[in-house]
């Protein structure tokens, strides 16, 4: 009945979630960082293990930031 379904071709939403004080899906902009988009959800909450970040991809793969973890916090 006029209903459309837009689907794009490349993600425009990167998700935040886990121990961030606002997990949220918030929108996708070049260039920013992963330590960029915590600060956007709020920033790592007290119960945090900043050394467990990992990341997943459009595609559905995994990565662990691990120990080699860039931030200073």
């Amino acid at each position: 009945n006029g209903d459309q379904i837009f689907i794009p071709k490349k993600p425009s939403e990167v998700l935040v979630f886990g121990e961030v004080y606002n997990p949220s899906a918030l929108v996708y902009h070049p260039g920013l960082t992963v330590e960029d988009y915590i600060k956007l959800a709020g920033g790592f909450t007290k119960n945090a293990d900043i050394r467990e970040i990992f990341i997943i991809k459009p595609n559905g793969s995994a990565f662990s930031l691990g120990k080699k973890s860039k931030f200073v916090f």
